[in-house]
């Protein structure tokens, strides 16, 4: 690599140096974290050049708008990024959900598409790609916080944890579950959209699970 350095800020102190060398390693969560470092480099700080924030904000709005155009259409059979946009309508809408995510395109995707609005909200496999996490995650997130779950998952992910998960889901939360291959190849983009708008908080911690 070359000379650049680099500041990594976790509330893990073991993920420090796990990938690359951290010359700053910073232990928190983000908000506090970056809060203290403005206050810390204070109003005299040299600013970016023009010419490069410029860019930088052209490529971010180009990017935009090719996602908005994507996520705009309404394809039969729906693929990943028509059956996402209905996610990331749910959880803007309820951003106390929690989000969990695990697969290969699907965590992918899903990590690109949806966005989050509060902390400590979104539950994926993490830096080392963990399979199999994501249904014990989901129990447990339902179980512990008493919020909706929603959990995103990759046909392999879901399918080999799915048969020891589904009793224990059905007696303890309620969790709106999307596989990726079984989903998109049989349903239309309005399954999911009135599912959707059927979607409610569970009225009890022993709700019945809602399987797609």
């Amino acid at each position: 690599m070359g000379g650049q350095k680099f500041i990594q800020v976790d509330i893990s102190p073991q993920e420090a140096d796990s990938n690359v060398r951290i010359d700053a390693p910073v232990v928190g969560d983000i908000g506090s974290c970056v809060s203290a470092l403005l206050a810390g480099i204070g109003p005299g700080w040299a600013r970016p050049p023009a010419e490069w924030l410029s860019a930088i904000a052209e490529r971010k709005n180009k990017n935009i708008a090719k996602m908005a155009e994507t996520l705009a259409k309404d394809p039969v059979p729906m693929n990943f990024h028509s059956a996402l946009n209905v996610v990331r309508d749910i959880v803007k809408a309820n951003p106390d959900a929690l989000l969990v995510n695990e697969g290969a395109n699907a965590l992918d995707f899903t990590r690109s598409i949806v966005d989050m609005y509060k902390p400590r909200k979104r539950l994926d496999v993490g830096t080392w790609g963990i399979m199999g996490i994501g249904m014990g995650f989901s129990v447990a997130a339902a179980v512990v916080s008493g919020q909706q779950v929603i959990a995103i998952e990759g046909d392999s992910a879901l399918a080999s944890p799915a048969w020891k998960s589904r009793p224990s889901a059905a007696t303890t939360c309620r969790c709106a579950w999307w596989s990726s291959t079984t989903t998109a190849s049989i349903a239309a983009p309005t399954s999911i959209r009135a599912a959707a708008r059927t979607w409610r908080p569970p009225c009890s911690s022993r709700a019945r699970a809602t399987t797609s």
